[in-house]
């Protein structure tokens, strides 16, 4: 209204405008309003502020409104689908509710998390380092850090390796993602486990490398049928989990070890040993990780410190020979230039102050109690006819299932009941019926695997209509 007063000759150039208080009395409006609007009007030109004077028409304000002035924009609606065709590797991202209870994989319980010693380590770190930190880093990930985790995995696992050996990345999602890229770029072989990790597959194919199943029985991957694939395709890598394996949770055997290393030291390709909680097991040392036991170089491990302490963190790392994490690190740049500095120099803290040590102590105990008390619960609720895989450790377990109940139908009842599992089919790289379920056990209380559980139980129920006791 006032721009057209202006336009229309009614308030000269230069004439003082008035008060905000009395166009607020004038108009009917709150000051804070007219407040804004003249403000609006100095940013299209229309007025002039002069401090300490007041609000003044402009000397020269437009001579027409701006385009569809005073007119609502029109909100442009962004389509469901693209125009373009998308990739059928690309799979959607699941929109699972905050309020759902995940069984679907284990991952630690962020409330036994060491918060506190966190939060002095992002202390110290943004008052000593603060300059430093907030600019420009490694692509390696920070020195401190690498350092410490070296001397960490040399006392813990028995894998002598140093700082140039080591890139911190964001997840073991980005450290598969950057070794397809190194070496099975423009669609090389590779190996997996199957069953195994669909989100292993989706990563190492996201090259379009070409992915070979092979087999995995109760002591791990099947020998004899790698060495029938390497005898027909020259394999770049092959994807392993040889300390429990990735859904069942069987080691691979000593003598598999063994056959496995043989393969890949003849046939020249790399073994991606991945490993991201071994040092969360019930009795005893767990057993040195394949790369220990590699002067060659054919192995490159991978660990997570976002599975031992907490999977908000984000922080994963790989152990290499320095000329590959050296090419790692070149291709990160092209992802993600450095990870979280600040994060990454608190964690180097935590580790030599011995924070590390002190929670993984106490969350073994925790873990241990509570894989009992999810073994009790899948008896009293599930029934008998349900067996966990015998395992030394991890934060999850292997269930078989009874071969009358239908695996698929019961997850997608328990997921409208409001707990996520996946069925043993998902982990099959050709999408066949397993007998058996991976759930989750290391983020719940016993009284909450209790209650989680029972749903499970209701829905078998609901499905067969008979009580299991």
């Amino acid at each position: 209204m006032l721009a057209a007063e202006i336009m229309a000759g009614r308030m000269a150039p230069g004439e003082a405008m008035p008060g905000s208080r009395t166009l607020a009395q004038d108009l009917g409006l709150s000051r804070h309003m007219v407040m804004s609007a003249l403000w609006e009007l100095e940013l299209e030109g229309w007025v002039e502020s002069r401090p300490g004077s007041g609000t003044y028409v402009a000397g020269a304000p437009p001579s027409v409104f701006p385009r569809n002035w005073g007119a609502k924009p029109e909100r442009a609606v962004i389509p469901q689908e693209p125009a373009f065709e998308l990739s059928s590797q690309l799979r959607p991202v699941s929109t699972l509710a905050s309020s759902m209870l995940d069984l679907s994989d284990g991952f630690p319980d962020a409330r036994l998390a060491p918060k506190d010693a966190l939060a002095r380590g992002y202390h110290r770190a943004l008052q000593r380092h603060g300059d430093d930190l907030l600019g420009k880093g490694e692509s390696r990930g920070n020195r401190s850090l690498r350092e410490q985790l070296a001397s960490h995995l040399r006392n813990a696992r028995g894998l002598h390796t140093e700082a140039e050996n080591m890139l911190i990345t964001r997840g073991m999602t980005m450290s598969l993602t950057l070794i397809a890229q190194a070496l099975a770029a423009g669609g090389g072989d590779i190996a997996v486990e199957d069953p195994g990790d669909p989100r292993v597959w989706e990563a190492l194919g996201s090259t379009g490398a070409r992915l070979h199943p092979v087999p995995v029985d109760g002591e791990g991957l099947v020998p004899e049928s790698l060495e029938k694939l390497v005898s027909k395709h020259p394999l770049a890598l092959l994807h392993l989990s040889p300390r429990c394996h990735f859904p069942t949770t069987v080691p691979l055997t000593e003598p598999r070890r063994e056959a496995v290393m043989a393969l890949a030291r003849r046939h020249g390709f790399a073994i991606v040993e991945e490993d991201p909680d071994a040092e969360l097991t019930w009795e005893g040392t767990p057993p040195h990780p394949m790369a220990a036991e590699d002067p060659g170089g054919q192995v490159i491990h991978l660990g997570s410190l976002s599975q031992l302490l907490a999977p908000g963190l984000g922080l994963a790392y790989v152990v290499a020979p320095a000329a590959l994490v050296d090419r790692l690190a070149r291709l990160r740049q092209r992802l993600d230039v450095q990870g979280d500095r600040v994060l990454e120099w608190a964690m180097a803290d935590l580790i030599r102050d011995g924070d590390l040590e002190r929670h993984l102590a106490r969350s073994r105990k925790v873990l241990q109690k509570r894989r009992e008390a999810f073994r009790c619960s899948i008896l009293a609720e599930l029934g008998a006819d349900f067996e966990i895989q015998a395992c030394d450790g991890g934060q999850a377990c292997w269930v078989r299932i009874p071969s009358s109940l239908d695996a698929e139908a019961w997850a997608q009842a328990c997921l409208r009941a409001g707990v996520k599992f996946h069925p043993g089919s998902h982990y099959d790289f050709q999408g066949r019926r397993l007998s058996g379920v991976r759930l989750g056990f290391a983020h719940l209380e016993a009284g909450e695997a209790r209650r989680t559980l029972g749903i499970l139980g209701r829905e078998r129920e609901a499905l067969s209509g008979t009580r299991y006791v």
